[in-house]
């Protein structure tokens, strides 16, 4: 892990950014070495951008996911470090939607929208592990 910005007493203050061993970089404001407030998270590996509220360190809050060319992802909110709640996520293909609950990993578990590309038809079925089932 490599930390980039101001500190005070050894421990990161004000606006920062980390490079983690998984090549992610989240960049934000710390407060007595954790991050506070909306931080901006670039994932190289999926070419992706979270932008998401963190409290005392962790994801507390609302997010949301685009790819770097700013094509939608998600939509949701964090708690304690977890996603909690209904999530709009994207489809494959970018043109189709799903809103529901989701899992601790991100994937939809329970009772789900399906809102079709034209956005007039929807469907509604049950998801666990991110499937239908």
């Amino acid at each position: 892990m490599k930390y980039f910005g101001r500190t005070q007493d050894e421990m990161p203050q004000g606006k920062g950014q980390v490079i983690l061993p998984s090549g992610r970089v989240p960049n934000g404001t710390f407060i007595n070495g954790r991050l506070e407030g909306t931080v901006r998270d670039v994932d190289p590996e999926d070419a992706s951008i979270l932008e998401v509220t963190y409290c005392r360190g962790v994801p507390h809050g609302t997010y949301r996911h685009t790819r770097m060319d700013g094509q939608f992802l998600s939509f949701g909110r964090f708690a304690n470090g977890s996603k909690t709640g209904v999530h709009l996520l994207v489809g494959t293909g970018g043109n189709s939607y799903y809103l529901g609950p989701v899992e601790k990993d991100g994937k939809l578990n329970g009772e789900v929208i399906y809102l079709y590309p034209c956005l007039y038809k929807a469907i509604v079925g049950h998801f666990k592990g991110g499937r239908l089932s």
